[in-house]
């Protein structure tokens, strides 16, 4: 079994109890990290039951999750774990949240899982494995620069917002339409499956993108990162999109203030 069938497996069973949770959200108590930032049990048992089959499976491999351990591989292999993106979607009922699991090679990305419960697809890719939703292959996109150009957007609360607003106004300025779910390991699915044409993010998290840049880029979307300056401590910008549009959407997230 490769790493990214293994991390199929796990992401199915984290989804499924992802989803228990989901359907009695009422019962849940949430907590605040930060202003609209929020954890509940369903985000530490989700990670727990991921960190858990990881470790029975690949006990010298580091684990680098949202909610829990935070740890950096002596070994070279690194999984990055968001057990659910959009918890603010998540407890008020918007089905747009995700299980992400990522797995990093010596700083890359090599596979992604990333799962949407409430909506039954699970994405899943890498540069050595091509990408497939449920299991079908996905294509890889014609970079004809279409004509009406669809990006995602991710924009958070801790985010200044002057810098919002730059981007904002940048994209309108461009000609482009923008969509923003709250999630970006979701708008990262909706690039790979070409519901969007691109995607950027303002202070995104590692656990945030791993799995979905891994995905994309199976499938020869550009994104503006530069592996071996990533530090998965730190929150970055991310442009990902078509390879004719990263340029303008790299200039966005460069330049607001």
């Amino acid at each position: 079994m490769s790493v990214l069938e293994f991390a199929e497996v796990v992401a199915r069973e984290a989804a499924a109890r992802a989803l228990s949770y989901y359907q009695e959200r009422e019962s849940l108590v949430v907590e605040r990290k930060q202003p609209l930032d929020l954890v509940t049990a369903a985000d530490r048992e989700v990670e727990r039951l991921i960190r858990e089959r990881v470790r029975q499976a690949f006990p010298e491999d580091a684990f680098f999750g949202e909610e829990s351990t935070r740890e950096l591989s002596s070994t070279g292999r690194t999984w990055v774990i968001d057990p659910i993106d959009g918890t603010l979607n998540f407890v008020r009922g918007i089905d747009d949240w995700a299980v992400s699991i990522g797995v990093l090679e010596h700083g890359r990305p090599i596979a992604g899982v990333v799962a949407l419960p409430a909506r039954g697809v699970q994405v899943a890719g890498g540069p050595f494995y091509g990408a497939r939703c449920n299991g079908a292959e996905l294509t890889a996109p014609t970079d004809q620069g279409p004509r009406d150009v669809v990006v995602g957007i991710g924009l958070f609360a801790s985010t200044l917002l002057e810098d919002q607003l730059a981007v904002v106004r940048g994209l309108g300025a461009l000609g482009y339409s923008f969509r923003r779910n709250g999630s970006t390991s979701v708008s990262l699915t909706m690039l790979a499956r070409g519901q969007l044409d691109g995607f950027v993010a303002l202070d995104v998290a590692a656990w945030d993108f791993a799995a979905g840049v891994a995905i994309v880029e199976a499938l020869g979307y550009s994104c503006s990162l530069d592996w071996r300056r990533v530090n998965l401590f730190e929150r970055i910008r991310l442009a990902c999109a078509l390879p004719s549009l990263l340029a303008p959407l790299r200039s966005l997230i460069e330049t607001s203030p």
